[in-house]
This record gives C-alpha cells, structure tokens and sequence, in this order.
C-alpha cells in the first residue's frame, strides 16, 4: 500500500508537467492584540495550485500551501522549516480521488441538530496531530442524486496509531428526492475514539425547513428536531435534542436582515447550561461596518461584549479595530459570533 501511494503521489506531480494550469495565490495579516497575541502579531500564506486535463474527462491536480511566515513559531507539518500542507487529486465529472490534508468525511459531511451530547466525528487535526497519520485518503462519488463519501487515515512509515497503513474509517452519504433529503455518517472505533452512528432526515414543508437526527457513540445516544421558518425578513428557528445520559437541550433564534441591519438572537439551554447571545451589524457605507453584542452563560452568571469596526479597502485588503471582554476567559479568542480576540486588536489583512 505504502508503495501504491507513492507511486500514485509521484503520477499526480508530474502528469502533463509542461502544460499544467498554475494559479498563485495567498493572503497575509498584521495585527496588534496584547491580551491574546502578546503584542503584535503577523502570517503569511502561499496557495499554489497546478491543473491538469487528462484523457478520458480525467483532471489532475495537485495544490500546497505554504506558511512561510508566522510569529507563532508553528512548524508541525509538513516540513522542520516551513508549515506545509498540501492536496493531490484525480476527478471526473461523477467522482474524487483525493489524499493529503483533507478532511475526514464524517466530520465534514455531518451536520446534525444543535444540542447533541454524542462524541463528535474525528476531524484532520486528529488524525495529523494525534494519530500521527501522514495524509487522509478520500474518495467521493456522485450519481443519482446522491452523494457517497469515504475517507481513511494513511501512513506511510510506521508511527500513526494502530499501525496499519489504511486506518480511521469515516463513511458518509447526502441525498435530496424533492422536498426530502437525508444525511448519514459512520466512523470506526479508532484509538480512545468511540464508533459513531449518525442519521439525519431533512424536509421543506409549508416554508419550514425541518431537521431530525438520530446520533449514538455506544455510551451516549441522541435525537433531536430543529425547524427553521421565515416570517418577512426575521428567520425563526427552535430545537429540542433528548439525551440518554446528559441534560436535554433546547434552544430558540431569531435572525433579521434587512437593508444595511442585520441582528441575530439566540437562547440556548445545552446539557444544563443555559446562555443567551445578541449580535448587530450595520452597514454604514463606503465599505465600513460596525459590529456590536453581548452574551451571557446564564449558569455561571458571566458575561461577554464587543464593538468593532470593520473596513474593506478594496482589492482584497481590510482593516479591523475591536474590544472584546469576556468575564469567564481572560485569553479568549473566539468573542461572540465575529470570534474577536478578547482586548484590543488592529488587523491589517489582505487576500491575493
């Protein structure tokens, strides 16, 4: 297998070398933030994709991505030097072959209802940081109106957990028949994570978009309904997801847009503990917005708030101020729904 891998690795590299597509592109940030970054802080992204058109209605790619500057000192993957990752991939019209730094399709393709206390889906992190796999192969067929997914660990020289070149399996499906669809994923037994059986049923009806979802880990088991139903220009949407072990949870939204304002309000009650959160945007023209909310974890009886003023520069720059406290975490970096970083931050970003 490891021999096959290399080989197929090496086929997509340098099919059609002399007339492959190139496309270059990247993005890079320099900010300020003490409570979170330390002081300043800066990144730099290189994205370099190579296409190639194949016989048969086969195209061949291969894209990487270079973290050639980072204040973190974050060199985990890829390289000793250089934070690499990177994808190599064989498609048809109907279906993917991909390997490298992809995610496992169980935790891509899953999505359930909100309040679920089952173990979650191994993501790549995982499998490239704790299973020390050296790559996820995945393969995606597409026919009929439905959609088929697997994915398995790979390594390619000994250390991953378990010991087996293909490992980790993750399966998934999506299909839609009219005003019904459905999603289903599986994911092995792999390490210290648990077996994962996961089914989720979707319909429109009346203007309602409904969801039920069955999950279960072997220990904890799940099912839930959401609805979602909107009303001019406000969005309603409730759940209630019954745990066999855990608290049951619950939860009402509503979410307004309309013109330059758009306003999100939600009331959680997630395994016992209860929260509430408001988020406003408003658009105040020549590419600026600003940014206000608040929230609450209604248990513990803290509180976090935001302000901020984002600015689009044009040609893919902007520029962010904002101020964020949370009372139960003094590093947080994830305030509120734009995820500011808690304190003062300037954000300098451009995209190429």
């Amino acid at each position: 297998m490891k021999r096959i891998l290399l080989a197929s690795a090496s086929i997509f590299a340098f099919a059609g070398v002399a007339s492959a597509e190139v496309t270059f592109g990247g993005d890079a940030t320099l900010g300020y933030n003490e409570a979170v970054e330390g002081g300043f802080f800066y990144g730099a992204d290189l994205t370099v994709t190579m296409t190639q058109e194949l016989d048969n209605g086969l195209t061949a790619s291969a894209t990487g991505d270079i973290n050639f500057a980072d204040d973190d000192g974050d060199t985990t993957r890829g390289s000793d030097q250089l934070n690499t990752s990177y994808v190599l991939s064989l498609s048809t019209d109907m279906a993917t072959l991909s390997f490298g730094d992809v995610d496992p399709v169980g935790d891509a393709i899953w999505s359930g209802v909100s309040g679920s206390a089952v173990a979650g889906f191994n993501d790549g992190d995982v499998h490239f940081d704790t299973a020390l796999f050296d790559g996820i192969l995945r393969g995606d067929v597409m026919y009929a109106g439905v959609n088929a997914y697997v994915s398995f660990g790979v390594d390619t020289n000994g250390d991953a957990i378990g010991g087996n070149d293909l490992d980790a399996m993750q399966l998934a499906a999506t299909g839609s028949f009219g005003m019904f669809g459905f999603i289903a994923a599986y994911q092995e037994a792999f390490g210290p994570t648990p077996e994962i059986i996961a089914i989720a049923g979707t319909a429109s009806l009346m203007g309602a978009d409904v969801k039920v979802a069955y999950e279960t880990d072997g220990t904890e088991t799940s099912i839930g309904a959401g609805v979602s139903y909107p009303v001019g220009p406000v969005t309603l949407g409730g759940y209630f997801t019954s745990n066999d072990i855990a608290d049951d949870s619950y939860g009402v939204s509503a979410d307004y847009a309309s013109g330059p304002i758009a306003v999100s309000a939600a009331y959680d009650s997630d395994a016992g503990t209860d929260s509430v959160e408001v988020d406003v945007s408003y658009d105040v023209g020549n590419g600026i917005t600003a940014l206000v909310g608040a929230g609450s974890d209604l248990t513990n009886s803290t509180v976090y708030y935001y302000v901020a003023g984002e600015v689009d520069l044009g040609g893919g720059a902007s520029f962010l101020m904002s101020y964020a406290d949370d009372e139960s975490a003094a590093a947080n970096d994830e305030i509120g729904g734009p995820e500011y970083n808690q304190g003062i931050t300037a954000q300098l970003s451009f995209k190429f």
